[in-house]
């Protein structure tokens, strides 16, 4: 397996590739990658120490540094404008009993009252990406732009690296430290890649279903989290598409984890 550029691995053990949060929230959650295509890894991986190059302009004009825990409080003031993230905001506004809402409809007015995925002692969630490259599809081609920002020859071998690496012992010291009690991970078929990835062994999975909906679910040795792989937040078929699904998911992981 080739292995990743100096910089590339600065930056893979990072925030890089998250939206951050409050990382002593009892909510983190983990998607495979953001969207869309390559953005301004380039000009990162390019100078001379990568973990003080800035990305986000907040709304504040000041800038904020790609690497470390940002935050929906002051990078990502439209984040909440696509099905993933509505569907992070209606997991945790009918996670609690009563509802935060009891009709939520301005995703906006929710996130700043609440607090949704702020960098804040009091801000609810995290929200962070196994993998730190943007990319359309979880199996995009790996072109030749990929393989200079990284060193990797192909798309496996970075996966495998992300999991397996520096990336991967990141993430298991911070569970460590801060302990969510949940970790929602979104990606059913990709379960085994999260269990590696967060130091967990995959034959202590237990498995749980109704309505249609499964769950993989275990704890992280040496932690008090609960590992929960669940259907991705999206429109398509087997994703949590709708209220419906989305109220028997929370029915299944109040079912099996106490």
């Amino acid at each position: 397996m080739t292995t990743p550029i100096e910089n590339f691995k600065k930056i893979a053990a990072s925030f890089y590739g998250c939206d951050g949060g409050n990382l002593d929230s009892d909510f983190w959650f983990c998607g495979l990658e953001w969207g869309n295509d390559l953005n301004e890894l380039k000009t990162i991986i390019e100078v001379d120490d990568p973990l003080r190059e800035h990305g986000y302009l907040p709304d504040d004009g000041k800038t904020q540094d790609f690497c470390q825990n940002i935050s929906w409080a002051r990078s990502f003031s439209d984040a909440h404008h696509n099905q993933y993230n509505y569907t992070i905001c209606d997991f945790l506004n009918e996670f609690n009993i009563p509802k935060i809402e009891k009709n939520l409809t301005d995703y906006e007015k929710f996130i700043i009252k609440n607090k949704i995925l702020f960098n804040m002692k009091d801000g609810i969630g995290f929200k962070m990406n196994m993998f730190l490259l943007n990319s359309p599809k979880n199996n995009s081609p790996w072109e030749e732009k990929h393989k200079k920002l990284t060193g990797f020859e192909s798309r496996q071998d970075y996966h495998h690296w992300c999991i397996n690496g520096e990336r991967a012992q990141f993430f298991q010291e911070l569970i460590k430290q801060h302990q969510p009690k949940y970790l929602i991970c979104t990606g059913i078929s990709s379960d085994y890649e999260f269990f590696s990835f967060f130091g967990c062994d995959h034959s202590t999975a237990q498995y749980a279903s109704d309505e249609g909906i499964r769950i993989v679910f275990s704890e992280i040795p040496n932690t008090q989290t609960n590992i929960i792989v669940v259907p991705f937040f999206g429109y398509y078929q087997h994703c949590i598409n709708s209220s419906e699904k989305l109220t028997n998911l929370i029915k299944l992981i109040k079912a099996n984890i106490k």
